[in-house]
């Protein structure tokens, strides 16, 4: 039965992977679009990291940029979209990462290989402008590290 539910969570995590292509392309297309725009804004950000966080481009497709209505909306939609399946995704890695360690068939390489991978576009795309936010990404990050690394002890341990 658990190796359903492992079976499921990851056949979702895929799903959510493949479902963020989609607002991924719409700000994508709508950034090249209205490049003219977004060029001064990207060149006073001083980082393309900077410019290209959710929280930043949430905030500029809020403000007053002279953009369509239309465009302003579906980026809103877009980076909220974005926030929510980064949030469910990890959600769905750490129960599913726990699922696996439990029953001795998650390879440990590879969940720290897809956890450093979640890492580096938490810190350098998703990371919310909010400190409490913050910290609590990176919080749940570090469990996820802890309790692989502590089922990679168990392991050695008990061999």
């Amino acid at each position: 039965m658990r190796l359903n539910l492992i079976k499921t969570l990851q056949g979702w995590e895929k799903t959510l992977l493949i479902i963020a292509l989609i607002p991924i392309l719409l700000l994508g297309f709508s950034l090249m679009t209205y490049g003219a725009v977004f060029n001064p804004l990207f060149e006073e950000s001083g980082s393309s990291f900077d410019f290209f966080k959710l929280p930043n481009l949430f905030s500029l497709f809020y403000s007053d940029v002279a953009l369509p209505l239309v465009v302003k909306v579906i980026g809103k939609m877009c980076t909220i979209l974005l926030s929510i399946i980064a949030v469910v995704w990890v959600i769905l890695y750490t129960i599913c990462c726990y699922l696996q360690l439990s029953q001795q068939i998650g390879n440990k390489i590879e969940l720290i290989t897809e956890l450093v991978i979640f890492s580096l576009i938490y810190f350098f795309f998703i990371s919310p402008s909010s400190i409490v936010l913050f910290l609590l990404g990176l919080l749940l990050i570090l469990i996820n590290l802890g309790l692989i690394l502590l089922y990679w002890i168990y392991e050695l341990k008990s061999n």
